[in-house]
Order: C-alpha cells, then sequence, then structure tokens
C-alpha cells in the first residue's frame, strides 16, 4: 500500500521508481541499512516521508505480535511437558506406595467398591457394572446395606 503510493507520485525519488525497487528501499530503511544522506531527498515530499513511518510503524508492530505469539505457543508447550511431567511424578508417587499396602487391606478395599455390581442410574436403568452403588444411590460403604463386610471393619485384627 506505501509503495503503491509512493511509485504514483510525480517527483519519485529514484528508490522507489517501482513497486520491487521501493520494497527494497523500504526494508533497508526498516532494517537500518539506507544510507541516511539520501533521507534529505524525501524531505520535499511530506508523503513519501508519511509513508515510511507508516511501514515503518505497521512492520515493528507485526514483528512484535509475532514474537508475542512465538512466545505464548512456546510457553504452553512447556506448560504441558510441565503438566505430565507432574501426571508422571504423582504416578511414581503412587506406585511406591501401592507396595506398601498389604494384600488383605487391598482385598478389603476392592470388596468395598462392589466393581461386580451394576449401578442403577435412575429407576429402572441399570448402567454397567463396577458403578460402586449398593443401589441406596448413598454410594459404597455408607447406609445400612453394607453386606459382606463392605465397611472393612469385620475381621480386622490390626495387623497390616
Amino acid at each position: 500500500m506505501c509503495l503503491s503510493a509512493i511509485s504514483m507520485l510525480d517527483d519519485n525519488p529514484q528508490d522507489f521508481s517501482g513497486i520491487h525497487a521501493g520494497f527494497l528501499t523500504l526494508f533497508k530503511i526498516f532494517m537500518r541499512m539506507y544510507v541516511v544522506d539520501k533521507f534529505k531527498d524525501f524531505h520535499a515530499q511530506p508523503v513519501i516521508i508519511s509513508c515510511i513511518l507508516f511501514f515503518v510503524i505497521i512492520t515493528a508492530d507485526f514483528l512484535l505480535i509475532l514474537l508475542i505469539v512465538q512466545l505464548t505457543c512456546a510457553y504452553n508447550s512447556v506448560y504441558d511437558d510441565v503438566v505430565g511431567y507432574a501426571g508422571l511424578e504423582r504416578v511414581d508417587i503412587i506406585v511406591e506406595t501401592i507396595f506398601q499396602v498389604s494384600k488383605k487391606k487391598w482385598t478389603r478395599f476392592i470388596e468395598t467398591l462392589r466393581l461386580d455390581k451394576n449401578l442403577e442410574f435412575n429407576e429402572g436403568d441399570m448402567g454397567a457394572k463396577g458403578g460402586g452403588s449398593d443401589g441406596t444411590g448413598a454410594g459404597s460403604g455408607s447406609g445400612s446395606n453394607n453386606e459382606g463386610g463392605a465397611s472393612g471393619r469385620d475381621g480386622d485384627d490390626g495387623e497390616d
């Protein structure tokens, strides 16, 4: 847009004689590679200075936004890695702890889950096995429907 406006001027400097030459000139100006003495030619026409200023501001803003997007994506990638490592660390703690639980205690815990009974979602709607409900909707281990040592207290001699 800036190049089109500059190249259509009547008294056009040689550096902006075409769009290809103008793009190279604007790129040199943005990268601070343009010879400073040649700016004296542009002072006679404020349209050229305005277009150069507009181009430099828009390009700098674009590159700044691009940097922000790149940093945000890098942060998201690092965050996902950190969350993954935290999950692995928790699994490691669980695996280390599970070996400290006695077989008797583990068997009692599995029995309280009642994974062999269907879970009733609504009245008459029997769901998949492994719901852990005792039929009252109160959940496992509560209420008066604990049969077969579901409370985990039957036969507990305190030995683990």
